[in-house]
């Protein structure tokens, strides 16, 4: 799942020889308002070209229409050699997996339909062992205008403190 963090993620991974699966939950890449809705609210089911997608692209952004034409071009090609990359792309339906094709214009069977399950009985978790020991530390030259006599004073002020450790690290500007 990536959240606009790339739009060139797979084929990173594949040129270094990786494999990948996208896994698609939604229609959230396959639109650059993210959730495929009309400003009825109704479901868009139109390919992603710029004669479609301008309807809702035109009020969201401050973009001229040429500009917003090519942007969304390299949107739409990004995530389709996105899709072409992947070693499989894996989808929640088949029914999902048509409306992708039909907006993307890629090949049905690109798009695998796979049921999500655990593979595993779950279980119950073991009880959880008790915290360790607190260990703070500080690092850095020590002064007063530091605070390091205030971390001593809360640590003294604690219910627990014998079970804390602290380790200060650095020099001092004088003996005091």
């Amino acid at each position: 799942h990536w959240f606009r963090l790339s739009r060139d993620l797979i084929r990173q991974v594949n040129r270094l020889g990786i494999p990948a699966i996208a896994t698609l939950h939604d229609f959230f890449s396959t639109c650059p308002t993210a959730f495929r809705l009309l400003p009825d609210h109704s479901f868009c089911t139109d390919p992603i070209l710029p004669t479609t997608c301008n309807r809702c692209l035109a009020t969201d952004f401050w973009w001229g229409e040429d500009e917003l034409a090519r942007g969304l071009q390299l949107y739409r090609d990004d995530f389709i050699n996105e899709f072409e990359l992947a070693n499989r792309v894996l989808v929640l339906s088949g029914s999902h997996g048509h409306s992708l094709a039909q907006a993307t214009g890629i090949d049905d069977s690109r798009f695998l339909s796979h049921p999500f399950r655990s593979w595993h009985k779950l279980s119950h978790a073991p009880q959880p062992s008790p915290p360790p020991p607190l260990r703070l530390a500080t690092w850095g030259h020590q002064a007063p205008y530091k605070g390091s006599d205030l971390l001593l004073e809360a640590i003294a002020k604690m219910r627990h403190r014998d079970d804390v450790t602290l380790d200060i690290f650095g020099d001092c500007s004088d003996a005091e």
